[in-house]
C-alpha cells in the first residue's frame, strides 16, 4: 500500500499537469481568436506536457503541399522549420491523414519507404501524426516526435494528444468563422463606403444631367408612382416630385394623345416579360403647352409584393430628333444628288498622305458602293498612259498653288476599259495658311465624250450631205437663229445662204399671218420639248409662193440641254395644192361653194369651247330653209332647183360678206354662225335683213322666182356643250317661226324645248296607240241630197287616249305626218275599213254605188309599197274596187306634181276612185286640175258653214259645183248642219252631202244599223 501511494500521487500529479495544460490551451482559445497564438500555445503545452517536440502542419489542397505553421522543440538550438513545405506526393502519410487516420511510428529506424527514411535522418526518434478535421474536411495535422530517441506511444499519450487536436479543431473552426465574419464586415464597410461614395458621385453627376432619372413603380392593383432621383425630373415634366410620387397618372396625362396608347403598351410589355424598356414619345408641357420629344430606357425588376420597378433615364431628345431628321434629309439629298449627278468625291490629307474616296467614286469605277481608303499611287496607276504625265503635272502645279485643278482624263475601269472623267479640286488651308487637305470631285463624262466625237463625225457627214442634196439643210440655235444653211437654198429659193445667217427661222414666211403661226408652233416645240414637221408658205427671191415642209431634229449637250436644232426643208408645193383642194372638197359644198355641215360644226364646236372659257364671249346661230322649195324643184325641174340654190348661196354670201360663217347644211337648209356678238339684236337684225331682202325676186335662167324663209335663232353663251344641241334648238325655233303668222323668225326659248318634248311624248303615245287598240274608225254617212239615200261614208279615225281622253285628229294627224307615222296610220285605217266593209258585204250586202272614202297622206302615196299594199288588201278582202274612194288634199295633188299623175293613173286602172278633199282652200290651177284622173270633189266645210251669211262663199260654192258638173265630177258638200244650208245646196245643184244634219261620225257598231236600214 505504501509502495503504491507514491505512484498514485505521481499519477495524480501528471493528470493535474495535463488538465492544467489543457486548461491553458482552452484559455488561449477563449482569450484569442488569433490562430498563431493558439497554435504556439498548443504546441508548447503539449510538448512540455508530454516531453516531446510538437508541430502544427496545414494542408493546402489548392497548392498540393503540407506547410509547417507552428513548432516547439525542447532543444532551443534545434533549427526551426517554420514555413517548411512538403509536396503532397512526397508525404507517404498523406493518404492516411486524408482518411482521418492517426499515424503512429515508434521508431523511425523501422521506416521502409525512402522518403520517410530521408526525413528520419533529420528528425529521428518516434512520430505521432494526428489529423485535424474541420467541418468534415482535412485541415492539417498535429505532429509529435521524440527527438532523437525512439519511443513507444502509450494510449494515454495518444488520447492526450487527440484531446489537444480536438481543441485545435474547435479553435480553427472558430477562428475561421471569426475571420469570415471579420472579412464580411470589412467587405460590408467597404461596400457601404463605396455606396456612399457612389451615391455622392451619382448625386453630383446627375445634378446637372440633361436627363431625368427616377424610379417608376407599377403595382398589381394598377396604381403607379414615380420617385424623382434628380432635379431634372421636375424641370422636364413640370410636375412636383410629391405629386408624381403620390400618383404617377399625373405624368401619363402629359403624354401626347396620339402616343399615349403605344407608350402604355410598351410599359406593359416590359412589365410582363421583364425585358428592358425603351420608348420614344411626346409630351405636352403643362406650363408652356410646347410639344417635346422624350426618350426613355429602364430595366424592370419584380419585387416580392408583385410590384414591377424600373430605374429609368428619360432624355429630352426634341432637338436631337429635329437635327437627326434634318441630317438624314441632307444626307439623303446629298446621296441622291451624288447618285443622280454621277459625282464621285475624293479627299486627301496632305500631312498624312491618307487618300479616301466616296462610294459613288468607287461605283464609277465598277466597285462596290462603300467608301474606302485608297492611295495616290493607285490613282496614278489607273490613269491612261496617254494622260498620266499631263494629269500628274497639273496636279502638282495645283498643290503648289500655281494653277487650278480642272481637267479631263481617263481612268481604268474594273472591267479593264477606260472611262472619261472630269475632275475638279480645291485646297483646304490650316490656321497658319498652309495647305492641309484636298477635296475634289469626279464626274463620269464618257457619254459626253462619245457624243462629242459622234457629233464631230455627224457634222462631217452633215456637211457632205448638205453640200450635195436638193433639200435645204439648216442649223439653228435654241432661239431659232440661223447658224448654217446649205447651198441648196440658192437653188430652191434664189437666196444666197449667207443672207440667212443670223436670221430667224420664220423670216422667209410669205406673210405676217403665216409668220405669226409658224412662230407659235416653234415656241410650242421648245416649251414642250417635242418636235414635229411644220408646213408653211414662203416667198422666193422672185416673189413666187412656195410651200416648204421642215423636219426638226433637236441636238442636246452632255447635260441634256437643248443645244442646236437641225432642219431639213423640202419643196411640197404640189402636195399642198392637192391637200388644199381636198380640204376644200371636204369642208365645202360642191354645189354652192359654201362651207358644208362638217366645216360649220367644227366652227360651232370651237365657239362653244371659247364660250365655256371666256365669260364675255357670246355667239348666235341662224338656221333656216327655203319655203316651198320642193314645189319649185318638182315643178320647174331639179336643174332649176340647183341653179336656185347656187343663186341663193351667192346672194347670201354677198349679204353677209365675210363677217360670219355661212354654210349649206344639206338640201335647202342653211345656217349662219355669228361670233363675238354683244347682244341678240345683231342676230335679229340679220334675220330681218334676210327676210326683207328676199321680198325681191331672184333671177334664175331668165325666170324671176320669189323666195321666203323661216329662221330659227339660238343666242347663247356657255349653256351648250355640243354643236348638235345648238342645231337641234335652232331647228325647233325654225319650225316655231314657220307656225307664226307675222314674223318669219323665232328665237329659241325653253318653252319651245318643252313643247318639243311634249311632242315627242305625244309621238311615243301615238306609236303605242297604233298597236294598243286606242285608235278607232268612225264612219260619217254621205247622202244623196234629193232622195236622202245613203250613197257612201267617210272613214274618220279617232284616238281615245287613256290619260288625255279623246284626241282630235287635227292634233295628232300633223304629228303623224311629220314623224312618218302617217304611212302606218293610213295603212291601219285602210285595213280596218276594208275589213269592216267586207264584213258588211258578207252580212247584209251593200249597194253597188256605195263609196267608202278614206283620207291618205302625201307620204303614203309616195311610199313605194303603196300599190302592193292595196293589192294585198284586195286579195284579203275581195270587194269590188269601185267601193274604195281615196281622198287627197288639194295641196298634195299639186305638190306631188308629175309623180302624182302617174300614181293616179295606176289607181284608176285598178278601178279605185280618187277624190279631192277640202277643195277650194288650196292653190291649184284649173288647168292642172283638169288633167287629174279624179271622180270626186268635196266642197270644204268652211264654205258650206257660211252659205247663209256670206255671199262670197255662196258664189265660190256655186263656182265649185258648176266646175264639177262641167268636168263630170261628183260634188259632195261637207259640214251640212242646218236645213237652210241643205236647201241652198239643193238650189245650187249639189247632189251629195254629209254633215251633222244627217248624222255625226259613228262607230262601226252604230253605223251598222244605219247601213242595214238603207241596204233594205
Amino acid at each position: 500500500m505504501a509502495s503504491s501511494s507514491p505512484r498514485l500521487i505521481t499519477a495524480l500529479k501528471e493528470q493535474l499537469l495535463q488538465e492544467q495544460a489543457a486548461n491553458r490551451i482552452m484559455q488561449a482559445i477563449r482569450n484569442s481568436l488569433d490562430l498563431d497564438v493558439i497554435f504556439e500555445t498548443a504546441v508548447r503545452e503539449v510538448g512540455v506536457g508530454l516531453g516531446v517536440d510538437a508541430v502544427v502542419v496545414q494542408y493546402l489542397p489548392e497548392q498540393g503541399v503540407w506547410r509547417h505553421i507552428a513548432e516547439y522543440h525542447h532543444d532551443p538550438n534545434f533549427p526551426r522549420h517554420d514555413g517548411f513545405e512538403i509536396p503532397d506526393p512526397n508525404n507517404p502519410f498523406a493518404a492516411d491523414l486524408k482518411a482521418g487516420n492517426i499515424v503512429i511510428v515508434d521508431d523511425t529506424r523501422e521506416i521502409s519507404d525512402p522518403i520517410n527514411q530521408e526525413i528520419a535522418i533529420t528528425f529521428p526518434g518516434a512520430w505521432l501524426l494526428i489529423p485535424l478535421m474541420v467541418a468534415g474536411r482535412l485541415w492539417g495535422s498535429l505532429s509529435l516526435s521524440t527527438y532523437p530517441q525512439p519511443h513507444g506511444w502509450s494510449r494515454a499519450e495518444i488520447e492526450r494528444a487527440c484531446g489537444v487536436a480536438t481543441q485545435l479543431e474547435v479553435a480553427i473552426y472558430q477562428a475561421t468563422l471569426y475571420r469570415q465574419v471579420q472579412q464580411e464586415l470589412a467587405e460590408r464597410r467597404q461596400v457601404e463606403a463605396a455606396l456612399r461614395a457612389s451615391e455622392e458621385r451619382f448625386r453630383l453627376a446627375t445634378l446637372h444631367l440633361p436627363g431625368a432619372i427616377f424610379r417608376y413603380e407599377q403595382y398589381p392593383d394598377g396604381r403607379n408612382c414615380a420617385l424623382y432621383l434628380n432635379p431634372m425630373c421636375e424641370r422636364l415634366w413640370g410636375v412636383p416630385a410629391e405629386a408624381a410620387a403620390a400618383d404617377g397618372e399625373c405624368l401619363w396625362q402629359l403624354v401626347h394623345p396620339e402616343d399615349r396608347e403605344a407608350t402604355w403598351q410598351s410599359v406593359l410589355r416590359s412589365a410582363e416579360t421583364l425585358t428592358p424598356w425603351f420608348c420614344q414619345w411626346r409630351i405636352i408641357h403643362p406650363a408652356t403647352g410646347e410639344v417635346r420629344w422624350l426618350e426613355g430606357a429602364g430595366q424592370p425588376t419584380r419585387e416580392a409584393d408583385g410590384a414591377v420597378v424600373w430605374y429609368t433615364v428619360v432624355l429630352d431628345v426634341t432637338e436631337r430628333l429635329v437635327a437627326e431628321t434634318r441630317l438624314k434629309e441632307q444626307q439623303a439629298q446629298l446621296e441622291l444628288a451624288a447618285r443622280v449627278s454621277n459625282i464621285g468625291f475624293y479627299f486627301c490629307d496632305l500631312r498624312t498622305g491618307a487618300f479616301c474616296v466616296s462610294s459613288s467614286y468607287r461605283r464609277q469605277l465598277g466597285y462596290s458602293g462603300t467608301a474606302k481608303e485608297a492611295s495616290l499611287e493607285d490613282w496614278e496607276e489607273r490613269l491612261h498612259p496617254e494622260d498620266r504625265d499631263r494629269v500628274t503635272v497639273a496636279y502638282r502645279q495645283f498643290l503648289r498653288g500655281a494653277a487650278e485643278y480642272n481637267i479631263d482624263f481617263r481612268l481604268r475601269h474594273c472591267n479593264g476599259t477606260y472611262r472619261w472623267f472630269h475632275s475638279e479640286a480645291v485646297l483646304i488651308h490650316d490656321e497658319q495658311g498652309q495647305p492641309c487637305k484636298v477635296v475634289g470631285t469626279n464626274i463620269d463624262i464618257t457619254e459626253r465624250k462619245a457624243i462629242e466625237l459622234a457629233l464631230q463625225e455627224s457634222e462631217a457627214r452633215y456637211r457632205f450631205l448638205a453640200e450635195n442634196t436638193s433639200d435645204i439643210l439648216g442649223l439653228y440655235d435654241p432661239q431659232w437663229q440661223c447658224l448654217y444653211v446649205s447651198p441648196s437654198c440658192q437653188t430652191l429659193l434664189g437666196i444666197p445662204p449667207e443672207k440667212l445667217l443670223g436670221q430667224h427661222f420664220s423670216q422667209l414666211c410669205s406673210s405676217d399671218w403665216e409668220r405669226s403661226r409658224v412662230n407659235q408652233e416653234l415656241e410650242q416645240m421648245i416649251q414642250q420639248q417635242r418636235f414635229w414637221p411644220i408646213t408653211y408658205e414662203v416667198c422666193t427671191a422672185q416673189g413666187d409662193p412656195l410651200w416648204l415642209e421642215t423636219l426638226v431634229k433637236p441636238c442636246y449637250n452632255s447635260q441634256g440641254q437643248l443645244h442646236q436644232l437641225q432642219t431639213t426643208s423640202r419643196d411640197v408645193t404640189a402636195r399642198v395644192k392637192v391637200q388644199l383642194q381636198l380640204h376644200r372638197q371636204a369642208y365645202h359644198d360642191s354645189l354652192t361653194g359654201l362651207p358644208n355641215r362638217l366645216y360649220f360644226m367644227e366652227q360651232l364646236e370651237a365657239a362653244i369651247t371659247e364660250a365655256q372659257t371666256s365669260p364675255e364671249f357670246y355667239y348666235a346661230v341662224l338656221f333656216f330653209d327655203l319655203d316651198r322649195f320642193k314645189v319649185i324643184n318638182d315643178s320647174l325641174g331639179h336643174g332649176v332647183g340647183d341653179q336656185l340654190l347656187m343663186t341663193f348661196a351667192s346672194w347670201l354670201r354677198c349679204l353677209v360678206e365675210n363677217r360670219y360663217t355661212v354654210a349649206r347644211l344639206g338640201g335647202d337648209e342653211f345656217a349662219i354662225l355669228l361670233t363675238e356678238v354683244p347682244h341678240i339684236q345683231r342676230a335679229i337684225a340679220l334675220c330681218e335683213q334676210i327676210i326683207h331682202r328676199l321680198q325681191e325676186p331672184l333671177r334664175v335662167e331668165e325666170r324671176q322666182i320669189f323666195l321666203s324663209t323661216s329662221i330659227g335663232v339660238v343666242f347663247c353663251q356657255n349653256e351648250y356643250e355640243t354643236g348638235i344641241a345648238v342645231l337641234r334648238d335652232a331647228d325647233i325655233a325654225m319650225y316655231a317661226a314657220k307656225r307664226q303668222l307675222t314674223k318669219r323668225y323665232a328665237v329659241f326659248n325653253a318653252q319651245m324645248h318643252k313643247q318639243v318634248l311634249e311632242r315627242l311624248h305625244f309621238e311615243h303615245d301615238l306609236r303605242h296607240a297604233l298597236n294598243g287598240g286606242e285608235l278607232q274608225v268612225f264612219y260619217q254617212p254621205v247622202f244623196h241630197l234629193k232622195s236622202q239615200r245613203l250613197v257612201g261614208m267617210e272613214a274618220l279615225v279617232r284616238w281615245q287616249h287613256p290619260e288625255r281622253g279623246l284626241v282630235s285628229p287635227a292634233h295628232f294627224i300633223p304629228i303623224a305626218e311629220e314623224t312618218g307615222l302617217i304611212v302606218a296610220l293610213d295603212q291601219w285605217v285602210l285595213e280596218q275599213t276594208c275589213r269592216q266593209l267586207w264584213t258588211w258585204q258578207q252580212q247584209y250586202g251593200i249597194p253597188a254605188d256605195l263609196r267608202l272614202g278614206v283620207n291618205v297622206s302625201a307620204k303614203t302615196l309616195q311610199d313605194a309599197t303603196f300599190l302592193k299594199y292595196l293589192d294585198t288588201l284586195q286579195r284579203r278582202y275581195p270587194l269590188p274596187r269601185q267601193h274604195l274612194l281615196l281622198e287627197l288634199t288639194e295641196r298634195i295633188s299639186i305638190e306631188l306634181g308629175s309623180e302624182m299623175l302617174n300614181l293616179l293613173e295606176l289607181l284608176r286602172n285598178r278601178n279605185i276612185e280618187i277624190g279631192i278633199d277640202d277643195f277650194g282652200t288650196g292653190y291649184s290651177c284649173l288647168s292642172y286640175l283638169q288633167s287629174l284622173p279624179i271622180q270626186h270633189l268635196k266642197v270644204d266645210r268652211s264654205f258650206v258653214s257660211q252659205l247663209e251669211e256670206n255671199e262670197r262663199n255662196l258664189q265660190i260654192t256655186r263656182m265649185i259645183l258648176l266646175l264639177s258638173q262641167q268636168l263630170g265630177y261628183r260634188a259632195v258638200a261637207e259640214g251640212i248642219e242646218t236645213p237652210r244650208q241643205l236647201q241652198i245646196l239643193q238650189e245650187l245643184g249639189c247632189d251629195y252631202g254629209q254633215g251633222y244634219l244627217f248624222g255625226p261620225p259613228l262607230p262601226a257598231e252604230e253605223f251598222e244599223s244605219l247601213l242595214k236600214a238603207h241596204s233594205h
